[in-house]
């Protein structure tokens, strides 16, 4: 293995690392942190509220601060009009694994599709590999839409899922 994949190696398995670490943090303990950064909003919700945000769920008519101790700080907020809307993103680190193509000689027929790069090679010699990856970076960051929440006059008017 040469010392270029062997950092490359090394590198793909830091952030795996990093990602399982940072992951493995559950809901209910940062539901937690959340109640006690916020404990003075929190004592202060009305007992169905509380009731709500102590199963990280909403209900309609909830408090921005509700949403922010049941759910924690969107990633993104925007306006429409009266309407105030908070996104929450989660960003995942995606690990693609090298992918190599079949050595082929001059004498092959069809030629080769290369899928991850959509272009035709005519032929590859026969001492040729190479990785499908080469030219992309081994781990790219991917944000997921987990939920939206929308406000109006300072109350929750609806939310997708998170």
């Amino acid at each position: 293995m040469s010392i270029r994949r062997t950092q490359l190696l090394i590198a793909v398995s830091g952030l795996f690392c990093i990602t399982v670490l940072l992951g493995c943090q559950s809901s209910s303990s940062r539901l937690a942190e959340r109640k006690e950064a916020h404990a003075a909003e929190y004592a202060a919700l009305p007992p169905e509220e509380r009731t709500s945000v102590d199963r990280g769920a909403l209900r309609e008519g909830m408090r921005p601060d509700a949403v922010v101790i049941a759910w924690g700080e969107p990633s993104i907020v925007s306006t429409n009009g009266e309407f105030i809307i908070w996104e929450y993103y989660t960003k995942r680190i995606v690990v693609a694994p090298p992918t190599h193509t079949q050595t082929w000689g001059p004498w092959s027929s069809p030629p080769v599709m290369d899928t991850q790069r959509a272009q035709v090679r005519s032929y590859h010699t026969t001492s040729e590999t190479y990785s499908a990856t080469a030219n992309r970076p081994p781990a790219r960051m991917r944000e997921t839409l987990d939920g939206t929440a929308v406000f109006q006059h300072d109350r929750l008017l609806s939310w997708s899922p998170k």
